[in-house]
């Protein structure tokens, strides 16, 4: 059974070293309609259409 991959939100504004060390190499590689974040299971980020169905993470408070 192949692990689900997961949306995420990022604000490059904020936190540009942050979140410029996750990106898969190559990724975000400026495709046009690949508006999306996502996280696989190898731990890295690519850039997607925000067309592809996926799982979300969310946060909640304890």
């Amino acid at each position: 059974m192949k692990a689900p991959s997961f949306w995420i939100a990022l604000l490059y504004l904020v936190l540009p070293a942050l979140v410029s060390s996750h990106w898969q190499t190559g990724e975000p590689n400026g495709e046009q309609k690949e508006n999306c974040a996502l996280a696989r299971q190898d731990g890295h980020w690519y850039d997607v259409p925000c067309t592809e169905q996926h799982h979300w993470v969310c946060e909640k408070e304890p």
